[in-house]
């Protein structure tokens, strides 16, 4: 073989082994591509499902947590009308005390006593919705206004009895009943401030988010102000 052909075969293995070596790079990185877009697609899907079943959990938490305010809110509102009632029935009691209607005054302060168990009653129920601090003005409210209420009742079965005892009696019982107007008017106030504080606003960014639909572009939980 001649020094021609020698050169010639050595250049033709040559580029039959170069070619064979492109071709195999081109392959292995087809296949390095192929499995990185592959791991990068199933990482993608992971990471999505994970961060929606976060979302997820974060809406039921968040969900919770208001149907927890709208029962602080619902007790607190049957609560303040049971206040009102006994407001009325009090107004009622006492002005027709003033007018000597007796039969009329005697069925106000048994509606008196009534809507009292009433509040006190309710209030027992409700309490496991109320903070802490209006469970303690409410409890100190219904200590003292059973001693109103006994009080009322007392002085009034002794007027009754006694005609001459009515002229001292009628300005205790008239004084009694103004001084729990004012425990009832307080207590009202507290109320309304505990709401207040409690009310969840439908423009918080919170409640706007919670009901936009899963998915959608700004179903992103609100960044922090």
């Amino acid at each position: 073989m001649s020094f021609k052909e020698i050169i010639f075969c050595f250049l033709g293995g040559s580029t039959i082994l170069f070619g064979i070596i492109a071709v195999g790079f081109l392959v292995m990185n087809s296949f390095i591509k192929q499995q990185a877009d592959r791991c990068l697609r199933e990482f993608r899907e992971r990471l999505a499902d994970e961060a929606e079943a976060v979302l997820k959990r974060f809406r039921e938490s968040m969900a919770e947590q208001i149907v927890d305010q709208e029962n602080k809110s619902d007790s607190m509102a049957k609560l303040y009308a049971t206040l009102i009632d006994l407001l009325r029935v009090g107004k009622e009691f006492s002005n027709s005390a003033a007018k000597g209607e007796v039969q009329q005054a005697e069925r106000m302060l048994v509606g008196i006593r009534n809507t009292s168990d009433c509040f006190t009653e309710s209030y027992h129920k409700q309490r496991l919705y109320l903070s802490d601090e209006i469970c303690g003005v409410i409890d100190g409210f219904v200590e003292e206004q059973k001693g109103v209420v006994q009080h009322l009742e007392s002085n009034w079965r002794l007027a009754r009895r006694d005609p001459q005892e009515a002229k001292s009696l009628d300005p205790l019982i008239k004084q009694s009943w103004l001084s729990c107007e004012d425990r009832i008017a307080a207590l009202m106030e507290s109320m309304r401030n505990e709401f207040r504080k409690r009310h969840v606003s439908s423009a918080n960014p919170i409640m706007k988010w919670l009901t936009q639909a899963p998915g959608s572009k700004d179903s992103a939980p609100p960044a922090a102000p």
